[in-house]
């Protein structure tokens, strides 16, 4: 399946549109392959695609003003909740230690004993 895109340009408006051509070949057994039926099914899903052209919004500074002032909220709020993962990792990170110094202040007097009771 070959896919050939042709460039149009409108004189009048100044414009550029794309054209895209789906040729898809097939095969002429009567049993037709899996490839060959994968082949037509995609044609048609894409002919029937259509997409409707934007028209792009000029911004004013008010609107540039609002954007950025969200862009940085969210960036605030980013850095705030990075901070809180970082500091409960820590805090977790200490509470796991401070487990494993108890278990093995338990746990070694234990071990001792048995040792010493076997000998």
């Amino acid at each position: 399946m070959q896919v050939v895109m042709v460039l149009l340009f409108d004189e009048k408006r100044r414009t550029t549109l794309f054209s895209i051509i789906l040729i898809s070949s097939v095969s002429g057994l009567f049993f037709p392959s899996q490839e060959t039926l994968s082949a037509l099914e995609y044609a048609h899903r894409a002919k029937n695609i259509f997409n409707k052209p934007e028209v792009n919004r000029k911004l004013t500074k008010k609107a540039l003003i609002k954007v950025t002032e969200l862009f940085m909220d969210s960036k605030n709020e980013f850095n705030q909740f990075k901070s809180d993962l970082q500091n409960n990792t820590q805090r977790h990170l200490q509470e796991t230690k401070l487990q494993l110094v108890e278990e093995e202040y338990i746990t070694s007097p234990l071990e001792d004993s048995e040792k010493d009771e076997s000998d």
